[in-house]
């Protein structure tokens, strides 16, 4: 990865700092990258917004209109501000290893590895909410008493649907109903899941280089050749 410090024209006063400041400095515009393209989806994930207020597309003045162009502007500070708040760990990363400012590179690693532990956390309860709906599956089945008893409050959750194909008054429709939801939101909770163990394996990437980096900074000092051309 040093093909990632060539373009900064930076020197390096050994091979091993020149490789963890490249690896640093690419996770970090990784992590730019990832975080700019999130807010942008969930932003254009959240701008149909005449659905929302239900008014008709080819109304195009009055209070509603207002409340329209009001809420796009809300959301549109909010991903701004969202934006500024998640860029600050990756620039942290970029200037720390470019500037060698071991404050930076620290506040990077720690904040990655804060951030890994927090998606791990979620990963574990992930994992148990998708063995808890296959629980569910076994333990709530109609043909079981018992079960029947114990799972009663699955006929409060059904009154919040609507179904042509189940009879969600009964306990039997209800189970069927939510049964048939199963995969889906399985496969859900799968692809979540797959993403966070993405997440969780690049920030302890960005924290253990980030560590590496911050303790190779004792030892050698990285150049950058317009710095050292000032100097001269």
């Amino acid at each position: 990865m040093e093909w990632a410090t060539r373009p900064l024209h930076m020197r390096f006063s050994n091979p091993r700092l020149e490789k963890l400041t490249s690896r640093v400095i690419c996770l970090s515009v990784c992590a730019a990258f990832l975080v700019v393209l999130a807010v942008v989806l969930n932003f254009a994930s959240g701008e149909n917004i005449l659905d929302e207020f239900h008014v008709p597309q080819n109304v195009t003045g009055g209070p509603a209109s207002q409340r329209v162009a009001m809420t796009t502007q809300r959301k549109l500070m909010a991903a701004v501000g969202i934006l500024v708040l998640a860029l600050i760990v990756p620039c942290c990363g970029y200037c720390g290893a470019k500037h060698n400012n071991k404050s930076l590179v620290c506040c990077f690693s720690c904040c990655n590895c804060m951030g890994g532990c927090l998606n791990l956390l979620t990963s574990i309860l992930i994992v148990l909410s998708m063995l808890a709906i296959g629980g569910i599956e076994s333990v709530c089945i109609p043909s079981n008493p018992e079960g029947k008893e114990r799972c009663k409050s699955i006929l409060d959750a059904c009154s919040k649907f609507t179904s042509s194909e189940f009879v969600l008054d009964t306990y039997e429709g209800c189970y069927d109903f939510m049964m048939s939801k199963t995969p889906f939101i399985q496969g859900i909770l799968a692809f979540l899941l797959a993403l966070k163990c993405c997440s969780v394996c690049f920030e302890c990437s960005s924290a253990y280089y980030g560590h590496e980096l911050y303790k190779e900074m004792d030892r050698g000092v990285c150049i950058d050749s317009a710095d050292e051309a000032g100097s001269e």
